[in-house]
């Protein structure tokens, strides 16, 4: 039998991972017999140049935990189907694409909303519901309308439970968040791991393939023995690391920033360490190393305090701001070295 191939194009994070390994599943269980396959493709927020929309995509795909793509609004995009309809003899037997997200950034076009979105993309399956704290979390909310089996989504329910800690930062305290015993610690390490002999791609890919193959968190690890090398590596780097934080990590306010543009030794990102030692600030700014003359910037609230502004979504200023988007409560972008005075506009405008 002559297979095809179906892509996921997930968000290169946690809960996209897991949202791809259950979807995956759901997938493979329908149209499997069919001749269909799935091929993992992580995709992330970039420059103006590797700018998502303009990337072609392949039919028939999902993204899931991402933005949607401009082709998901042309109707040429989905008369592709006609080939394969002919081949496999009926469009029952291939599986619909699908948009499904929880990112209120998640459509840049401003006429789209959550309520009109299945209005607007009859041929595809679509979810776009801004109050999910995950996008596994959404799958397993909104499976029936989604058309996924209820036993999926009970077989995997403690791999959703993770991502709904990891993406709504759930943590017990800032130090939890550090617990390298913990499965969420460990998901979330492998997901974001920067160490300098793992290709991400390829390392996400994995994950997500060990993650359908086994619902069971606990047996992640002996699935590759890639996996503790991973984890024993990055809880050597965390103690560096927060040498690194306590070094250049200052507050400004109600905000702590650690900005690390120009140190090139960087032991990595620590999403909590802001909050470890700065327990009572309401927002973290973290600015990584430049690259080709550009920095990642992140921002978040401080989960422990939860301290909200409706006037201030982090999500909408990010996407305008620094090529990027996100929630209300945390977002993260790009900024230009030359742009580096922005960093500051955000600081003032956290601090306002």
């Amino acid at each position: 039998m002559v297979r095809q191939t179906y892509t996921l194009y997930c968000h290169e994070d946690t809960d996209g991972g897991i949202a791809a390994a259950i979807y995956g599943q759901h997938i493979l269980r329908k149209y499997k017999s069919y001749g269909w396959e799935v091929e993992i493709t992580s995709v992330a927020h970039g420059l103006p140049m590797d700018d998502w929309s303009c990337r072609e995509i392949s039919f028939p795909c999902a993204i899931l935990d991402f933005s949607l793509h401009s082709q998901f609004l042309n109707e040429r995009f989905f008369q592709k189907a006609q080939p394969w309809i002919r081949k496999l003899g009926a469009a029952e037997r291939i599986p619909p694409c699908a948009w499904i997200d929880h990112h209120p950034t998640g459509s840049t076009f401003s006429v789209l909303t959550p309520e009109n979105i299945s209005e607007a993309i009859p041929q595809a399956v679509v979810k776009w519901d801004t109050k999910s704290i995950s996008t596994p979390g959404l799958l397993r909310t909104h499976h029936k309308e989604l058309g996924i089996p209820q036993d999926i989504i009970q077989t995997w329910e403690e791999y959703i439970d993770i991502a709904e800690i990891v993406d709504g930062a759930l943590f017990a305290t800032p130090d939890a968040a550090h617990d390298f015993s913990s499965p969420a610690v460990q998901m979330q390490t492998l997901f974001s791991t920067e160490h300098p002999l793992v290709d991400r791609g390829a390392l996400f890919g994995r994950l997500v393939r060990d993650v359908m193959a086994d619902p069971n968190p606990e047996r992640l690890l002996e699935r590759d023995p890639l996996y503790p090398a991973i984890l024993e590596y990055e809880c050597d780097r965390h103690i560096q690391r927060v040498q690194f934080y306590e070094r250049y990590t200052t507050r400004v306010k109600n905000v702590a920033v650690s900005n690390f543009i120009h140190h090139n030794n960087f032991p990595g990102l620590s999403r909590f360490l802001p909050y470890v030692l700065f327990p009572d600030v309401e927002y973290a700014v973290q600015v990584l190393p430049k690259l080709k003359g550009m920095a990642s910037i992140s921002c978040g609230i401080n989960p422990w305090k939860k301290t909200l502004h409706p006037n201030k979504h982090l999500g909408n200023f990010f996407a305008e701001n620094f090529f990027g988007g996100g929630h209300s409560f945390v977002a993260g972008g790009k900024v230009a070295e030359e742009d580096s005075y922005m960093i500051n506009n955000l600081v003032e405008f956290l601090c306002e």
